[in-house]
């Protein structure tokens, strides 16, 4: 039995030795590799103004006069790209998982789902390297600090196999800030490459009430989002035509390291009412972070004549045929009833003249411009009756008598001077107020002669 035991002693010890080995090797964590310098982890931020590594290692610990280096300052909506690169002496065995990044007012997109990887011959050993980067858009003013970010790597060593853990990247600080005071609140992007175009399209030519009208708007802006770009067309609506929106489409794409972002917008106007149709200029800004000066673009609006249909013409002037449609029938209703009224009533002594001078039948004419002096202002003679004294009214009054039997016949135009020519008493509207009461309170005494002096002058 004792023998036995003495031939296992070194088998344990032997099991023992190699499980002591194993665990030691289980044990070498990414930490003990970035002690022994065999994986490496560095990063910085960049934009297009600084493409230049801006190492800020430790940023969230100094104060930036303890760094002495200059703060990263871009403008709001600007691109910035967050750079970190990992790398090892031997090689990396699967891909690399990173942190989502938790900003306030900054939008982060990991536009590319590979790192660029590449190769380095450093102090006599091959180097192998990941680069990633994830682009940040400040959204407002102020300073901001990027945190650190965890990376879940594995990586193949030499002596100890794959190794897996997670590194962690160092905070970075940067600044954004609003160019110019005079910049709108909003309604601006940033970009240091924008190509606009516009579309206008018409069901119909020429355009009638009921057609459509589509306008297109296309912006492609480099190094942005297509969420970022604002509205472009206003949602107009009026009268004259109504609104339908098509849903924004919104594109971002990436091709060798060119981010290209691009937002279409379309709306659909129906005709509702002709005539001329005017739809407004479109004003897009936006600051180009290349020549560092604010751009804007005029997209100009459009002019369109819109011709009636039947139905949209009595639509249209609705309110005015409703109008002159009262006005006709009231003033034929006006003039029938007049007609029935002057068939058993004494007709206006204007009426009477116009017909007289329109025969030429100048005794009646004689007569009735007596009868108008004597209505008028209770004179006995045309010259007394007449407002002026001149030598053409003289000569018209004279034609009337028949006794000239050597004068001229009397014109229609000269008959019609005559008639305007006869004075009216300049009667106060007071004082014939006054006479009117008089006449209510005190009757006359002999109203005959009122009835008299009112009858038809033909009849006399």
């Amino acid at each position: 039995m004792n023998m036995s035991l003495n031939k296992l002693n070194p088998l344990l010890c032997l099991i023992c030795l190699i499980s002591l080995v194993s665990f030691s090797a289980s044990a070498v964590t990414v930490s003990d590799l970035q002690h022994q310098k065999m994986l490496t982890i560095e990063t910085w931020l960049s934009s297009e103004a600084d493409s230049n590594r801006a190492d800020r290692n430790q940023a969230s610990q100094q104060s930036d006069s303890a760094k002495g280096e200059a703060l990263l300052t871009t403008v709001v909506g600007e691109q910035i790209t967050l750079n970190i690169k990992l790398g090892t002496n031997r090689w990396f065995t699967r891909g690399t998982q990173i942190d989502n990044i938790e900003l306030p007012n900054v939008m982060s997109k990991q536009r590319e789902q590979f790192s660029v990887n590449s190769t380095q011959r450093i102090n006599g050993e091959t180097w192998s390297f990941q680069l990633w980067q994830i682009s940040l858009y400040p959204q407002a003013p102020g300073r901001y600090q990027v945190p650190e970010l965890g990376l879940s790597v594995e990586v193949m060593t030499l002596s100890d196999g794959k190794v897996s853990g997670k590194l962690v990247s160092q905070a970075q600080l940067f600044e954004s800030i609003i160019p110019d005071a005079s910049l709108p609140d909003d309604n601006w992007f940033s970009s240091p490459d924008v190509n606009i175009e516009q579309q206008w399209q018409q069901s119909n030519s020429p355009v009638y009430v009921g057609d459509s009208l589509t306008r297109t708007v296309t912006i492609k802006a480099a190094d942005t989002l297509s969420v970022l770009i604002g509205d472009i067309i206003p949602q107009t609506a009026n009268e004259h035509f109504q609104t339908y929106s098509d849903p924004v489409q919104l594109f971002d794409s990436e091709q060798r390291g060119d981010y290209l972002s691009t937002r279409i917008e379309q709306q659909v106007y129906i005709v509702q009412q002709g005539g001329e149709l005017i739809f407004d200029d479109v004003v897009i800004r936006w600051w180009d972070t290349v020549n560092k000066e604010m751009k804007q673009q005029v997209l100009e609006g459009k002019v369109v004549i819109v011709k009636h249909t039947l139905t949209s013409w009595l639509k249209y002037y609705r309110n005015t045929l409703i109008v002159m449609t009262c006005l006709v029938i009231g003033l034929i209703s006006l003039f029938l009833a007049m007609a029935r009224y002057y068939q058993s009533h004494q007709k206006p002594i204007g009426w009477l003249y116009l017909q007289a001078v329109k025969a030429k039948t100048w005794p009646k004419v004689r007569r009735l411009l007596y009868y108008k002096v004597r209505q008028s202002n209770q004179q006995l003679t045309l010259f007394d009756g007449v407002k002026q004294q001149n030598q053409n009214l003289a000569v018209n009054i004279q034609q009337l008598d028949p006794s000239k039997a050597n004068s001229k016949p009397l014109t229609k135009r000269s008959a019609y001077a005559l008639w305007f020519a006869v004075k009216t008493d300049e009667e106060k509207p007071q004082s014939r107020l006054i006479r009117r009461f008089l006449t209510k309170v005190f009757p006359k005494a002999l109203p005959q002669l009122t009835k008299y002096s009112n009858q038809d002058p033909e009849s006399k």
